[in-house]
């Protein structure tokens, strides 16, 4: 685009969309019919400010990066949007719940499809963050549905999802695990695993999330005694990491390759060393990222059990 040129919104959806070689119909799955998709696509209809957010989202591009032009109320309802994943993220609980509560009553009960599932998921962090885990499951669950109809247990690869669309699935995820409920965390993350695994630009694009979704899954296959699985995967993960100069969950996939070698060194005791150099890489690492408490775990640990002397 050059300097001072205008496009339509409309114009920029299709621009990028066809950049990244994306169809309108795996774009638009779960927010609109693919003809209604055409037809904002050509500027021939407007589209909501919420519909646009998870459609630019899902092309990797936020909102705000766009001049979007929209009515008074419009704009009111985005600010307290926006002022909802504010309080969530800092667990201002009680602020969450009043926004919450204002949202519906400004809207008079009468929802869209994506407000419904905005404040479903709003409302499953709520519920999270007060100790209520089941019902913090039930509301993101439904908000899942919303969004992936067909069910995110299979073929979640036929989506384009946004970052904060994968980020709810993996909220999820770690709510299964916080339930222990490791059968359903395993089908979701190994889902969100492959969706990732796709290609080697997405793993990049999405590179936290592939670390976390990552670390996530190889704590549950080491439930499942799948060892050699998780360490695989740990080892492929810090790889791809330190190719991209990442440090996300860097200590924990560490510490978990650690796990992984300490079961193997049962019955391979040469492999005792290797596994307490991965604790005191991660024991170190977690002191670089300031995760005093995670990094004193594994301090104790290998003074137990293996007299280690911490070189400070």
């Amino acid at each position: 685009m050059e300097t001072g040129e205008k496009w339509t919104i409309g114009e920029v959806i299709r621009r990028l969309r066809m950049e990244q070689g994306i169809s309108g119909q795996q774009l638009c799955r779960g927010l609109c019919s693919a003809p209604t998709f055409s037809r904002i696509e050509a500027d021939e209809r407007e589209a909501e400010i919420m519909m646009l957010e998870v459609i630019l989202g899902r092309l990797g591009y936020p909102p705000d990066k766009f001049e979007i032009y929209a009515g008074k109320k419009e704009f009111i309802l985005y600010d307290l949007r926006t002022k909802m994943r504010i309080c969530q993220e800092k667990k201002k609980d009680h602020e969450l719940e009043e926004c919450i509560e204002l949202y519906q009553k400004m809207q008079e009960g009468i929802l869209s499809k994506l407000e419904e599932q905005f404040l479903f998921r709003m409302k499953g962090f709520l519920e999270w963050d007060r100790g209520n885990v089941k019902q913090g499951i039930d509301y993101i669950e439904q908000a899942i549905t919303i969004i992936i109809p067909e069910g995110w247990k299979e073929k979640l690869n036929q989506y384009i999802l946004s970052s904060e669309e994968l980020e709810l699935l993996d909220a999820l995820a770690e709510m299964y695990i916080q339930q222990k409920w490791f059968d359903k965390a395993y089908i979701l993350l190994h889902e969100l695993y492959l969706y990732l695994e796709q290609s080697y630009e997405r793993k990049l694009q999405k590179i936290k999330m592939y670390a976390r979704v990552s670390y996530q899954m190889a704590l549950v296959l080491i439930k499942f005694q799948k060892i050699e699985t998780a360490y695989i995967t740990c080892k492929n993960t810090l790889e791809l990491l330190s190719k991209a100069g990442s440090l996300h969950q860097i200590p924990e996939l560490w510490e978990c390759m650690g796990n992984c070698i300490e079961i193997f060194a049962e019955k391979n005791f040469a492999l005792k060393e290797q596994g307490i150099a991965c604790f005191q890489r991660s024991y170190y690492l977690y002191l670089v990222k300031n995760q005093v408490e995670e990094a004193k775990k594994i301090k104790i640990h290998l003074e137990e059990e293996y007299q280690w002397e911490c070189i400070k």
